[in-house]
């Protein structure tokens, strides 16, 4: 089965598979513009319907790769139904509908490739770092040991009373507080830096008395930042980098490791503790 016969079907039974109470929504596809990619949502409305609800969603094309397995498509159905029975029996109707006003205390930080996200870039506060941006995100939940998140637009910041300055010295110290960074050894003379949690951790670079934490423990005032992810990067001192090989490195990395959705930067930057300051210092293609 094709993938637009498949998004038809899907969004066509769905409703057979839900139990009685989902009798009053709608279901709905959409185009949902994400960092790096954009999905197909599949998206169940209640007949009254406000911009600010938290929906149920699910991604079309990541069931299409399951269906693909096997090929069952009640099975599948039951599955996605499953998805959204429990999403929206393990929300309340005040969550539903949110109040960004009251969120403020969890707004985050991350950083994402500017290049690849300039549709998403368009509606939401950013500011642009190099060739990558800051961006915000709202906690919306904590489930288990992790959270649903969404990218705050420059609507929910309105709504919130805040500019885009204000913005970002809450998040700063949201995201410090909520995701303390963390400094690994990873291997020889190479580090891995994040934070608890391992969420968004690249933005740490942002952090500049923490970079100079950095900076001691490789050994060097001026490093090598290496983007292996939104989540964490490699921090290697300059005298013993070979910056060749960290770019191949970077490259092997982001076409067979790293997912798509987790990509950052085609750039190794180098980082200079005394200056505070984040530069590009190659990348390839």
């Amino acid at each position: 089965m094709k993938y637009e016969l498949f998004k038809e079907i899907v969004a066509e039974r769905i409703m057979d598979f839900m139990p009685p109470i989902f009798s009053g929504f709608s279901p709905e596809i959409e185009s949902v513009q994400k960092v790096n990619v954009k999905k197909d949502a599949l998206i169940l409305k209640p007949a009254e319907c406000k911009e600010s609800m938290a929906l149920p969603i699910v991604y079309l094309d990541d069931m299409y790769e399951i269906f693909s397995i096997d090929e069952d498509l009640d099975e599948l159905l039951s599955f996605v139904a499953g998805i959204f029975i429990s999403y929206t029996g393990s929300i309340s109707q005040e969550e539903m509908e949110v109040d960004f006003a009251s969120k403020k205390d969890n707004v985050i930080i991350s950083l994402i490739n500017t290049e690849a996200n300039e549709a998403l870039l368009e509606d939401i506060p950013h500011i642009d770092i190099l060739n990558m941006s800051l961006i915000f995100r709202v906690i919306m939940r904590w489930v288990g040991d992790g959270f649903d998140a969404v990218i705050l637009n420059n609507s929910i910041m309105e709504d919130m009373g805040l500019t885009k300055q204000e913005l970002y010295d809450i998040a700063l110290e949201n995201t410090r507080r909520i995701f303390p960074p963390t400094i690994e050894r990873l291997e020889d003379d190479i580090y891995v830096v994040s934070n608890e949690g391992n969420m968004f951790g690249a933005a740490t670079m942002v952090y500049e008395d923490f970079m100079k934490d950095v900076g001691r423990t490789v050994g060097d005032e001026n490093f090598y930042v290496l983007p292996s992810s939104i989540h964490q990067f490699f921090a290697v001192s300059e005298k013993k980098a070979d910056l060749e090989q960290l770019i191949m490195m970077l490259a092997e990395g982001n076409t067979n490791i790293t997912r798509e959705s987790d990509r950052l930067s085609n750039a190794v930057y180098s980082y200079s503790t005394s200056r505070g300051a984040l530069r590009k210092a190659a990348s390839y293609r």
